[in-house]
């Protein structure tokens, strides 16, 4: 079961890119988020009983969207960190 909130809008091949996932312990969930913290897909395995108990979906969800919001601000850091040194750089040069 996947569950996407922009279901009805087109996206282009390119966006993939900018999207970060996370999924909990028993690989049952997924949440994958865009580059600004929106959510983009959140999918749930058909056979989730099987894994885990009904009362440990809620915490699935929130470890895998804790996941993704980690990989989104580890990404967010390091894409400021080399900025910050092609900036640095930049300005080295030209001295």
């Amino acid at each position: 079961m996947s569950w996407n909130p922009y279901a009805s809008t087109t996206e282009s091949a390119g966006d993939a890119d900018d999207s970060h996932a996370g999924v909990d312990d028993t690989e049952t969930v997924t949440v994958t988020l865009h580059d600004d913290g929106d959510l983009d897909e959140l999918t749930i395995v058909d056979d989730w009983r099987s894994r885990i108990d009904p009362e440990s979906l809620a915490g699935a969800v929130f470890t895998a969207y804790s996941r993704a919001e980690r990989a989104r601000l580890d990404d967010e850091r390091e894409r400021a960190r080399l900025d910050a040194e092609r900036t640095g750089g930049a300005e080295n040069a030209h001295q």
